[in-house]
């Protein structure tokens, strides 16, 4: 009798002890069973897993943040959508301030993803130092694989994934391999505070992906989509003031860019559209210089649009480019001050007819050399 007594209580207890866990499961996060589960984590809230209902295929983390009644800063801890296999559309808000180390690793559906910014934070630095070799601690903190996409997707391999070698420096071993989506289409990087597009961000992209930055970005960083060979489309905000040094260089599959519509943007940096695909270029009338080798052998490129208000264009800026056959300075009322040397020079197809020389006020050495 005593032992079918045992029995009954160890049998009774393990039932209770069940019951307990799943009661735990359904309450935790708010009593949510599926969803965004979210906990204070070092007094910040944290998004520390994501369950799938098998249904939700876009995911607006705003929405759910408010119907659980959180309204401070969050952040995303790693891995908390790993695995996901249902969600396609991933819309992170501006109350994100942290999105931690493979937050978005092995996602198996997703095809856009929305972000606030790119890498860990909104920290970014646009411009870098050319070596790590030096005790400068403002070169040394532009320098780090946390301000790159490749941050969000992890380096864990899964057979819906595809790597990508992301760089982020000139040193040999400034590069981390990252697995992203085979699904994925598009990026949206839509800041609603001041931010800029850290050097590198992209830098060494060649899975084809569309990418749009909205939002106040006044700066697209150094080295940024920097040999994406496969970035097909990119859309910048009215706000950008400067492109970068190497921003775009040899990204060999952008074939259209709205520079035009940029209406802040003052500069565009040295090497910035170097060996790109760009097709047609016209600047816009806030254009002030145009860089060295900005666009150097841009081999697609046939028709550049000067518009009044540019006055200084960089030594070797349009140097063969093979297929420019036309430079259309018909809006230029005020001459471009300085052309500079061989900045228009192997460019085979264009010819005296199709330039207007008395536009331009100092014109280098060999601007037009055949």
């Amino acid at each position: 009798m005593n032992k079918m007594l045992k029995k009954i209580i160890i049998l009774a207890l393990t039932l209770v002890c069940a019951l307990s866990l799943v009661a735990c499961a359904q309450n935790e996060g708010g009593e949510k069973q599926t969803g965004l589960f979210c906990k204070k984590i070092h007094g910040v809230y944290t998004i520390y897993k994501y369950v799938d209902d098998g249904k939700t295929t876009v995911l607006d983390i705003a929405k759910e943040l408010e119907a659980q009644n959180i309204t401070e800063k969050v952040a995303i801890q790693k891995q908390a959508f790993n695995g996901n296999n249902t969600l396609t559309d991933i819309i992170v808000p501006s109350s994100v301030v942290e999105i931690q180390e493979g937050a978005f690793e092995g996602m198996k559906a997703l095809k856009n993803l929305t972000v606030p910014f790119v890498g860990l934070t909104a920290r970014a630095d646009a411009s870098y130092g050319e070596t790590v070799d030096v005790d400068d601690a403002e070169i040394a903190k532009s320098i780090d694989a946390e301000r790159t996409i490749a941050h969000f997707f992890g380096t864990t391999d899964y057979e819906e994934g595809i790597a990508q070698t992301i760089v982020y420096g000139s040193g040999e071993s400034q590069s981390v391999t990252c697995y992203v989506p085979l699904s994925l289409k598009k990026i949206t990087v839509k800041a609603d505070n001041e931010y800029n597009i850290p050097a590198f961000a992209f830098s060494g992209l060649s899975k084809f992906v569309e990418i749009e930055i909205q939002g106040n970005v006044k700066v697209i960083g150094d080295y940024a989509f920097a040999n994406a060979t496969q970035l097909a489309s990119i859309s910048l905000p009215a706000s950008v003031e400067k492109i970068n040094r190497n921003a775009f260089y040899g990204a060999t599959g952008l074939k259209q860019i709205n520079l035009s519509e940029l209406t802040a943007l003052s500069t565009i940096g040295d090497s910035a559209f170097e060996g790109s695909g760009l097709e047609k270029v016209e600047t816009p009338s806030s254009l002030k210089v145009i860089g060295d080798k900005a666009f150097f052998t841009c081999k697609s490129l046939t028709e550049v649009k000067l518009n009044n208000g540019l006055k200084t264009i960089g030594n070797y800026a349009f140097m063969n480019c093979e297929n420019l056959a036309k430079i259309d300075t018909s809006s230029v009322t005020d001459k471009i001050e300085t052309l500079g040397n061989y900045a228009f020079a192997y460019c085979e197809k264009l010819v005296e007819a199709n330039y207007d020389l008395a536009k331009f006020d100092k014109v280098g050495v060999n601007a037009f050399k055949k």
